[in-house]
């Protein structure tokens, strides 16, 4: 099953254990230990999305920019190097720019590179007409 959970911005993850390094005729007790389904199932997520209220053509673009990668930077460092996949979203409220046009794709890329994401899908763009309001509901 599929499950989503709506997290605080600065939820903490379980802490990552450093691995035994165990003698060589060390035969473990089970496959697996106690707690691993539960954890890797309900505690580490396998994919963090994020959302962010920003425009293509908002004015403080760089200092935008800046605060989403230091919020990113610090969500990596609270995940410890997991290999959760970090996904962002862009909420667009004005009018979608045509694909293709060379000025979202640059700022595409700036975005990417400034936060350290992958190059393909990592980020999506949500465009909504009436803003983050709709969202609400």
């Amino acid at each position: 099953p599929l499950r989503f959970a709506l997290l605080e911005r600065d939820h903490s993850f379980p802490a990552r254990k450093e691995r035994t390094k165990w003698p060589d005729n060390y035969v473990p007790p089970g496959i697996l230990k106690r707690n691993w389904m539960n954890k890797h199932r309900n505690l580490i997520p396998a994919c963090v999305v994020v959302f962010f209220d920003l425009e293509w053509d908002d004015g403080n673009w760089v200092g935008r920019e800046a605060e989403c990668a230091t919020y990113l930077a610090e969500l990596r460092e609270r995940m410890q190097a997991r290999n959760s996949k970090v996904v962002v979203v862009l909420i667009q409220g004005n009018t979608q720019l045509p694909p293709g046009d060379p000025f979202a794709e640059e700022r595409a890329i700036s975005f990417r590179r400034a936060c350290g994401l992958e190059a393909k899908n990592s980020l999506f763009i949500l465009p909504v007409s009436d803003g983050p309001a709709q969202l609400k509901g």
